[in-house]
């Protein structure tokens, strides 16, 4: 389904859905083309009808009814989803998955843990991009490679109607005090062919950077969720990583004090 159309049946759904085409496509700024097509498909797809006089109705998906993707395989069943979703949204079921399924290895002491760190308040946060939705942290070691090692995991969480790469920069942003970052997209699964261009594009970039790459459909089904990319590890500066751990983790004020210093020559 393409988004115009879920955006149309999203308006069909509401409580007091304008009465005919010419209201409909003025509630959504569209010009008569637009209207046209997303009603068109709409009406191929049986998710609506033609009523009294030819105005549009929406009518409930019958049991069982299946989309298919690009490949013509059947997916999954669809879902009434809004015309957007608020990012905000996101963030408890997001968080609640990652702590349920997080890639819990063997060699993690003690298990990963995930930190809402999108609603955290008056935390100071270092400027612009610097709090990331979600945060994994996790202490590793491994069997051929002595000492242990701290994983700072950054999450950055965007909802289908806000997918572009400016999300993978500000995942890169967060690598000035994480070791490993990524995003995260909400893909519902009856719009992934209409949102197919810009999950390329968000991908591509994000390999670039070395930014891993999350897509799920239900964020609180761990079943619909893909991890695409990994991410690369980077070292970032200890104390950035500290101070981070400190504020935005912990819910510590850090207050920086001067350090002494020894010049040359002295």
């Amino acid at each position: 389904m393409e988004l115009d159309s879920n955006e149309l049946l999203s308006l069909l759904h509401s409580p007091d859905p304008p009465p005919g085409h010419t209201s409909l496509a003025a509630r959504l700024r569209w010009t008569p083309q637009r209207y046209v097509a997303a009603k068109e498909e709409l009406l191929k797809l049986g998710l609506v009808v033609l009523g009294h006089r030819g105005s549009l109705k929406r009518v409930s998906p019958p049991p069982g009814w299946v989309t298919r993707d690009v490949n013509g395989n059947d997916i999954e069943p669809w879902e009434f989803v809004p015309a957007s979703t608020k990012e905000s949204a996101l963030y408890g079921p997001v968080v609640q998955t990652l702590r349920k399924y997080w890639q819990k290895e063997s060699e993690s002491i003690p298990p990963a843990g995930v930190h809402d760190t999108a609603n955290s308040g008056s935390k100071r946060t270092g400027g612009r991009w610097s709090r990331p939705d979600a945060t994994v942290v996790r202490l590793r070691k491994f069997k051929y490679v002595p000492g242990e090692f701290l994983e700072v995991s950054t999450i950055e969480v965007k909802p289908f109607n806000a997918i572009d790469v400016s999300a993978v920069y500000e995942a890169v942003a967060h690598r000035r005090a994480a070791t490993h970052a990524y995003v995260a997209v909400h893909v519902p699964a009856h719009l992934s062919a209409a949102l197919r261009s810009d999950i390329k594009a968000v991908r591509s970039v994000a390999a670039a950077h070395g930014v891993g790459f999350i897509r799920f459909a239900d964020p609180a089904d761990h079943s619909t969720w893909k991890y695409v990319l990994d991410a690369e590890r980077v070292e970032p500066d200890p104390q950035k990583l500290s101070r981070f751990l400190s504020e935005q983790v912990m819910g510590e004020k850090v207050v920086s004090r001067p350090t002494a210093t020894m010049g040359f020559g002295e």
